[in-house]
Formats: C-alpha cells, structure tokens, sequence
C-alpha cells in the first residue's frame, strides 16, 4: 500500500511537471497556430510514454513483492 500511496503523491507532481512542459512548449513555438499544436501534441505524448512506463514498473514491483510473500509463506508452512 505504501508503494501505492507515494505513486500517487508522485503522479500529481508528474501531471503539474507535464503542464509546465504543454505550456512552455508553447510559449517556445514559432509563432504559428499551427506549431503550437504539434508541439503541444509532441508533450503530450512523451507524457503518455512517461505514464505507462511508471506505471508497468511499479507494477512489476508489486508483483515481485507478492511473489516473494507466497514464496516465504510456502517456504515456513512447508518446513
């Protein structure tokens, strides 16, 4: 549950981080209407790999985490 609770903590930084990246992309575009929107798409996009990725590896450490239980709980009633 910890593991839980600091990513989400640490999902609302990444979201703000990623507003400020959307907004000064776009402040840093040509100048055209037409920039503004690739580049913003461009960020969000990272973002979404970002995401995905965060979220598949703390994933595996759950998983990991409630292997390692099964495995010692199998070990101790075994014995």
């Amino acid at each position: 549950m910890q593991i839980v609770k600091n990513v989400k903590k640490y999902g609302n930084k990444a979201a703000a981080f990623a507003a400020l990246a959307v907004a000064s992309s776009m402040a840093l575009a040509d100048g055209d209407i037409s920039s503004i929107g690739t580049s913003a798409a461009a960020e969000i996009a990272k973002f979404a790999v970002m995401v995905s990725a965060i979220g598949a590896a703390v994933l595996t450490v759950i998983v990991l985490i409630q292997g390692f239980r099964m495995a010692f709980k199998m070990v101790r009633t075994g014995g």
